[in-house]
């Protein structure tokens, strides 16, 4: 199934089950989906699929994949990059950009969520935010009109 319509189905108006279903189908096409799909969805308003994302993020993490984003999937992740910088803690964050092959951002401790500065929140660092996030639909308007 072509990613595009992958992508359609993670929208927020679809059941969770759709949603998880097209994450696991994204995700399985290689390293840098695998990634840019987690990563995209570590703010998603529904519990359910920023707690698996952050679970998959962090399984990625720990079995030491490396990529260089590329295509598509990497202009996802660079899109969403920046929430995620947010939302985790700092030896998180650090951990992907080197995976990514990306210099570590610059974090001004203002810009993070207070759970992400002591790596607390949810037992590992990451704290879902329902504001200030792209949506999955945005991304795509953004990604069609160019």
């Amino acid at each position: 199934m072509a990613p595009e319509r992958l992508l359609d189905l993670l929208d927020v108006a679809r059941p969770v089950r759709v949603r998880l279903a097209a994450m696991r189908l994204l995700a399985a096409r290689d390293t840098t989906w695998r990634l840019a799909v987690d990563v995209m969805l570590l703010a998603d308003p529904e519990y359910a699929v920023a707690a698996r994302a952050r679970t998959d993020l962090y399984s990625a993490l720990r079995e030491q994949v490396y990529t260089k984003p590329s295509g598509q999937a990497g202009e996802l992740l660079t899109a969403h990059l920046p929430t995620a910088d947010r939302l985790l803690a700092q030896q998180t964050v650090d951990l992907l950009h080197f995976t990514l092959g990306l210099p570590r951002p610059d974090r001004d401790q203002a810009d993070v969520e207070p759970s992400a500065r002591s790596g607390e929140a949810d037992g590992q660092g990451l704290k879902p935010v329902h504001q200030a996030r792209a949506t999955v639909a945005q991304f795509l308007q953004r990604i069609r009109g160019q």
